[in-house]
């Protein structure tokens, strides 16, 4: 059986990992310079707030929106865990009010001496597929309106149109444990 470490050359390997262990920091760096424009200007829309700083790190509104979001809830944990990638924390995020902990600790206990992967993470503490698929495609049309509907409106009705997104995009995430990118 072939494993990564025999199929990937040892200096290739170690290139990798740096770039993991630096785009884990960059996004949560990203997220917690985001929530700290939003903690100083609190009367200004948190999507404009996204929309500008991803615009200065070649990131959409959306992205640096989970990057807020996951920050601010791991601030004070992810370094106990920074072997993990990011999306090891975007997918425990996910699973916030269940058992995220519980996923962190599991994928770094791997006795390969590497953490576990993202995807066997994910299989080892998901939900059924019969569970998860209706509510993948319920989101996805939601999301579907969402833009449809913002793209007919005036900039104003947008802006309101937006926050109940957000409100709907909190619902689903926090009953479903999915996530709901809308």
């Amino acid at each position: 059986m072939e494993t990564y470490t025999n199929l990937i050359p040892t200096e290739l390997d170690n290139e990798l990992i740096q770039i993991g262990e630096s785009t884990t920091e960059g996004m949560f760096r990203i997220g917690e310079i985001a929530n700290y424009i939003a903690n100083q200007a609190p009367d200004t829309k948190k999507e404009f707030i996204y929309s500008a700083v991803g615009s200065r790190c070649g990131k959409g509104k959306r992205t640096v929106r989970e990057f807020a979001d996951v920050e601010k809830f791991f601030h004070d944990e992810w370094r106990s865990y920074e072997v993990l990638s990011f999306d090891h924390f975007r997918q425990a995020y996910k699973r916030r009010d269940e058992n995220w902990r519980e996923m962190l600790e599991w994928a770094v206990s791997s006795d390969s001496g590497r953490p576990q992967t993202v995807d066997t993470m994910v299989k080892e503490f998901a939900g059924t597929k019969e569970e998860i698929e209706p509510v993948r495609k319920l989101i996805k049309r939601l999301s579907k309106l969402v833009d449809d509907i913002g793209a007919v409106v005036s900039s104003n009705t947008g802006l309101l149109i937006l926050d109940k997104a957000e409100e709907i995009r909190q619902l689903i995430e926090k009953d479903t444990g999915c996530d709901a990118i809308l």
